[in-house]
């Protein structure tokens, strides 16, 4: 089999996390011996760079597919790069497949509300639509009509195990006293990027109702400044440690810190949550929102915990009967977190990806 991916997304040396995930998806595909081309896009700076890239990326794409026979085309986030798919489609039969990841589905902004068409016609003509979870299966059924017989599920290279693991606990300890932190207080963590619908704001509202325990936040984004003009806002300047944009090496570091990971998510496109698995497959208990993705793989007071969305009482709260739980009960639930992020391995959805090729 000889198959073509195309992705507007792709990490280059300057941008090592831009679309990381596709570049995940190709190393499975490596290690299942396919046969695949490339047609990708990378991440461009400034409104000419990305159009000049994007029309590249277009032609390229469509003289690819014209020119070569391909016994599958597999499309990674829908509503960007089915563009030129789809116009070759219209010229030569396609055996496309198409894989659905958040925002290309559920937009977040105005701008990717304009892109919907793009989706809906790919996802019309696509034998098979890839979703990362079974929540986000039931989205896309539900929104554009499709069978369930033409959905596949598979977590986008999931999580990678050399990468998140954990760490010798003197490592973690010596980490630890790089920021001042001492050895019996709780750490919480949040990590991701600072925009509508992640949670933040709740997330701080939580933290203002706590005492006796360390803040971390990660990450940045278009409401970095807002975030923080609401730390100083609730008075927490001086509690809260800010951290920008993280390497994945760092991210293993910070999540074995960790004492709970919170995800507080308020997205529908909440697809999968991989950071909540990764932060689990390094030790931290996710404390999650119980809604879209994270809502059907954390099992109240199991595997996890969980709170009402935008309940920063009830978070505060959770974080308390968390604080008040005996050690063997807390390595209880640190223990079935790392089972069910080793089930997002590459070695257990190798499985999944051969079915959407064979079946």
């Amino acid at each position: 089999m000889k198959c073509i991916v195309v992705s507007n997304m792709y990490p280059d040396a300057q941008n090592p996390s831009y679309g990381v995930f596709v570049k995940k998806f190709c190393q499975q595909l490596d290690s299942l011996g396919v046969d695949y081309a490339l047609s990708v896009m990378y991440k461009q700076s400034g409104a000419v760079n990305k159009l000049k890239g994007y029309a590249g990326f277009f032609f390229s794409t469509v003289w690819k597919l014209l020119r070569n026979d391909y016994d599958c085309v597999y499309v990674h986030y829908a509503s960007h790069s089915s563009w030129p798919v789809l116009l070759a489609g219209r010229l030569k039969k396609l055996n496309i497949i198409t894989n659905v990841h958040g925002s290309d589905v559920v937009p977040d902004t105005r701008k990717q509300e304009k892109f919907q068409r793009f989706t809906k016609a790919i996802l019309k003509v696509s034998d098979k639509v890839v979703v990362p979870s079974e929540y986000f299966g039931d989205v896309v059924a539900r929104k554009y009509g499709i069978g369930e017989s033409k959905i596949r599920v598979y977590p986008s290279g999931g999580v990678d195990p050399e990468t998140f693991r954990l760490l010798p606990a003197e490592q973690v300890r010596e980490y630890r006293h790089s920021f001042g932190i001492e050895d019996d207080k709780r750490i919480l963590g949040f990590v991701g990027r600072l925009s509508n619908g992640k949670g933040w704001k709740t997330y701080l509202d939580a933290v203002s109702r706590l005492e006796d325990v360390h803040v971390f936040l990660v990450g940045d984004g278009p409401q970095g400044d807002a975030c923080s003009r609401y730390i100083d806002q609730l008075g927490l300047k001086d509690r809260v440690i800010r951290l920008g944009l993280q390497t994945q090496e760092e991210l293993c570091k910070l999540y074995n810190l960790f004492d709970y990971f919170i995800f507080p998510t308020e997205r529908e496109g909440e697809s999968l949550g991989l950071v909540a698995l990764e932060a689990m497959a390094c030790g931290a208990i996710a404390v999650c929102s119980d809604y879209a993705a994270p809502g059907y793989y954390i099992h109240n007071w199991e595997n996890g915990v969980k709170f009402p969305m935008g309940d920063a009482a009830a978070l505060a709260e959770t974080i308390r009967k968390l604080n008040g739980l005996g050690p063997e009960e807390l390595a209880a639930l640190k223990e079935a977190g790392l089972k069910t992020a080793e089930q997002y391995t590459p070695e257990h959805t190798r499985g999944q990806l051969t079915e959407i090729f064979t079946k």
